[in-house]
């Protein structure tokens, strides 16, 4: 009998300690940072004590997967049709905690109590999530939303030294921060070496970093994604809300601000440049585009008389923007999910700086863009223009992460940039944080 209790004592304690390493985790994605210093662990502490199962990485990773991606299953249910919209979340999160379990599971049988190997172990996982976990839709690319440095962001100081380190780097300082932490609980052994691996963490506190901001990001405003469907409706509606304001020098309208083929819709464009667009003045349309049969996710600039630049996106989210599985047999199930629209097409956009007036230079970039830095362009110190549409997840935690993973790129790639989504605007400076609020009209 006592051995029976002391069996269940020690499942609830090993099953509470999962769910707490994964709350944790999962809760620095809604602003809650520390979570990030702890949430190792009490896993590490459990592969010293007891066998951890693919089944317990299995279980750590649907929980933790759950509340991430709070905002993904959102738009899940508002955009899929029947009883898919409820399949894809099951199935989303059983394929990203399958990967967990197998980290559990190699843990356990390779790592054990090793430090270095079970540091070994947990970064690969990690680097796994941030740059291969969805092969399964035909590109060897990641899921960096959920790459456990991002929500350092909320304070951008603590992730100054990935200028120096590099993410990974200071992802290993992480690492091995949280193992020492439970070697010097037990022995007091490590307290030295647990401090020292925090002082990435600090380098940014004792460094002074100064950067401008673009004389044109003062002079700029954005314009929230509107109720109104109808595309002539939002236009009419535009006049009224930025006609007459010579102060302003550029517009920006987010991701699908008009979503139609701007250039079949000429009364639109027309709209724009005869009653709102003044002299030297310019506007920044998400919109869409479309060549012969073929639909593209755009980015155009307009001033009073021409579309100075079109942009086609080079980088898709799979079943929101295109079926991964054409030409199989599982193209018409998912084929539901984009409720039978035309998908968009990937376009090989070569990235031309925007300068007019006194307005940029600026390099376009639409949404996505921002999730996968190796396909990314650069162009010396020219900043990027981030257009976003982050209504899709309503109130859920989504907003944040796009705009800590905007700040987050902004400090890897070592580039400043202007992040203009529906619900806010900022413009990033290199080191992470953000210079200047950019007026919403």
């Amino acid at each position: 009998m006592k051995v029976l209790f002391l069996n269940k004592t020690v499942r609830g304690l090993k099953s509470s300690l999962i769910f707490f390493s994964a709350v944790s985790l999962g809760a620095a994605f809604f602003g809650f940072i520390p979570g990030v210093f702890y949430f190792l662990a009490p896993l590490y502490w459990l592969s010293c004590k007891q066998k951890l199962t693919f089944f317990d990485g299995f279980m750590w990773g649907l929980l933790f997967f759950t509340i991430h991606s709070f905002g993904v299953f959102y738009v899940v249910l508002g955009q899929g049709v029947g009883l898919f919209r409820l399949l894809c979340p099951l199935l989303f999160m059983s394929y990203c905690a399958l990967h967990s379990g197998i980290w559990f599971w190699a843990v356990q049988k390779v790592a054990s109590c090793s430090v270095f190997t079970w540091v070994l172990m947990t970064v690969t996982y990690f680097w796994w999530i941030d740059q291969g976990l969805f092969w399964i839709f035909g590109k060897f690319e990641g899921y960096l939303l959920a790459f456990p440095l991002v929500p350092l962001m909320s304070l951008p100081q603590m992730a100054y030294s990935i200028s120096i380190i590099g993410k990974w780097g200071l992802l290993i300082c992480l690492v091995i921060f949280q193992v020492l932490l439970v070697k010097s609980i037990q022995t007091r052994r490590t307290i030295v070496l647990t401090i020292l691996c925090l002082l990435p963490f600090t380098y940014g506190f004792f460094v002074s970093h100064t950067e401008t901001v673009p004389a044109w990001v003062k002079d700029t405003r954005f314009v929230p994604l509107p109720k109104e469907p109808d595309p002539y409706e939002r236009a009419v509606n535009l006049v009224k809300t930025l006609a007459n304001k010579p102060e302003v020098k550029l517009f920006v309208l987010p991701e699908t601000f008009f979503p139609v083929p701007l250039t079949n819709k000429s009364l639109i464009i027309r709209i724009l440049q005869d009653h709102i667009l003044q002299n030297e003045q310019l506007c920044v349309v998400g919109t869409h585009k479309q060549i012969n049969e073929k639909l593209y996710n755009s980015f155009f600039v307009l001033d009073q008389r021409r579309i100075i630049l079109s942009y086609e996106k080079t980088h898709l989210i799979p079943f929101f923007e295109f079926n991964p599985y054409n030409g199989t047999p599982f193209a018409t199930l998912f084929n539901f999910f984009l409720h039978q629209k035309v998908a968009f097409s990937c376009a090989d956009s070569k990235l031309s700086p925007v300068c007019y007036g006194d307005v940029g230079p600026f390099l376009p970039a639409i949404c996505s863009e921002l999730f996968c830095s190796r396909g990314l362009q650069k162009e010396g110190e020219i900043p990027f223009l981030w257009i976003v549409n982050d209504s899709y997840f309503g109130s859920t935690n989504f907003p944040l992460i796009m705009r800590l993973l905007a700040q987050f790129q902004a400090i890897s790639l070592n580039q400043s940039l202007a992040y203009c989504a529906s619900s806010s605007a900022y413009f990033i400076g290199k080191n992470g944080r953000i210079l200047q609020k950019i007026e919403k009209i």
